[in-house]
């Protein structure tokens, strides 16, 4: 593809796709780990770290190899791939607190969610500039062009994630949108070269990856700046239907629809505690909850007599 308008574009969608994964990242971890200034400081570091390398990468390849559309298209695929890792951040950041302390669980996300992409935006940028230079034959200085070109579509990036494509589509679809832009141009290279079936089955990964976690039996799904939000009927081992709030896949609130009872451990617990105390006849019995949650708790305060009321 020696169209030049072609790179810019490609130099536009890497800024683009760059700060998307940057913003989107952080605030996918803010869900997990907290919106600490630490948290924050791994995914600049991790960022800025590995678009160092990716500069220094893009220069060697550019350097040792000839064939700088071969080499851009390899990264593409890379970066596809990589964005496709990151819509998996539920479950590698659960595993990740699971198995590791939480500065190695930080380190080891941010390195998988944004060091990847990191690596393959910084090294498309010089060699970028060789095609330019080298096989395009262009006259005119183009490292300010793809470095503006590429600043630019980071800024755009920043306005649309936080302001529109968060909100609406949610932190998991924001990155599918980043691997859809990224298959946009790999679309018009393996056409250009005819390789359909190779494209096929990346349309094919990233639409699988797209419906994997739909559940058609939630009674209630959304996805959100803090991401996926659902309200789930399972049935137990014993046949007993259970429903659940999840946030991110991990439980918030649980009730045990045929026996009519909470099975959340804390309420359960805070259930035996009140049943324990005495009061007087005189007394009221009053309740004040900070954050309602499912409700289960306060269903619970309810039954036992209490009045509550829920800010």
């Amino acid at each position: 593809m020696q169209n030049r308008y072609f790179y810019f574009i490609l130099a536009f969608i890497e800024g683009f796709v760059l700060m998307s994964s940057e913003l989107t990242v952080g605030r996918m971890l803010n869900v997990y780990f907290g919106t600490a200034l630490m948290v924050w400081a791994f995914v600049l570091g991790v960022t800025m770290l590995f678009l160092a390398l990716g500069y220094f990468l893009g220069n060697y390849l550019s350097l040792r190899l000839g064939n700088f559309s071969n080499t851009l298209e390899v990264l593409l695929v890379v970066l596809f791939f990589s964005s496709l890792l990151v819509s998996f951040y539920q479950g590698i950041c659960t595993q990740a607190i699971l198995h590791l302390g939480f500065y190695f669980a930080l380190g080891l996300t941010s390195v998988l969610l944004i060091g990847l992409p990191a690596i393959c935006c910084g090294a498309i940028t010089p060699i970028l500039i060789q095609l330019f230079n080298s096989n395009l034959k262009m006259d005119e200085n183009i490292s300010g062009k793809v470095l503006g070109l590429s600043t630019v579509g980071g800024v755009c990036s920043i306005f649309l994630c936080a302001f529109y494509f968060m909100s609406s589509f949610g932190l998991r679809n924001t990155i599918l949108i980043n691997a859809l832009l990224v298959l946009m141009l790999l679309a018009i290279v393996l056409i250009g070269k005819r390789a359909f079936l190779f494209l096929i089955i990346l349309l094919f990964l990233l639409g699988l990856i797209f419906f994997r976690n739909i559940k058609y039996s939630a009674l209630f799904m959304s996805e959100g700046i803090n991401g996926r939000i659902e309200v789930v009927d399972e049935t137990a081992l014993n046949g007993e239907k259970i429903r659940s709030l999840k946030v991110n896949q991990i439980v918030q609130t649980q009730w045990n629809m045929t026996n009519d009872i909470s099975v959340t451990p804390y309420i359960t617990k805070i259930s035996q505690q009140l049943d324990s105390r005495e009061f007087d006849d005189n007394s009221s019995k009053n309740a004040l909850i900070l954050g309602f949650g499912g409700g289960a708790l306060g269903k619970t305060l309810i039954a036992k007599g209490y009045n509550v009321q829920g800010v």
